[in-house]
């Protein structure tokens, strides 16, 4: 993010920055933030059309092995990652483990 003039945050400390490092959730930092910085046209506008899902897990323990590759990423769909557990973390005696 670019600022083109000083911003005051809750300190009343002044700082110019060329980037920012932010660590607290989107949602977080749209009420954090100085007025006009997240409005229409201002520089974190973008903030307020994040949209966001949930991270599901599920875990299947398997009775023999049914990956050999320790993970895959699934393009264009709900599942996006698959990890093979047992290959990643186990012994080749462990049944297989995947979380999806």
């Amino acid at each position: 993010m670019a600022v083109s003039q000083p911003r005051s945050w809750t300190t009343g400390q002044r700082f110019l920055a060329d980037a920012c490092v932010v660590t607290v959730p989107h949602d977080v930092l749209l009420k954090m933030a100085p007025k006009g910085m997240t409005d229409i046209n201002g520089p974190l506008e973008g903030l307020r059309h994040i949209k966001t899902s949930p991270i599901t897990g599920v875990h299947f323990w398997l009775d023999r092995k049914v990956m050999t590759v320790p993970f895959l990423s699934l393009l264009d769909h709900t599942v996006q990652w698959v990890f093979n557990k047992s290959a990643l973390y186990a012994s080749d005696e462990t049944p297989a483990r995947l979380r999806i």
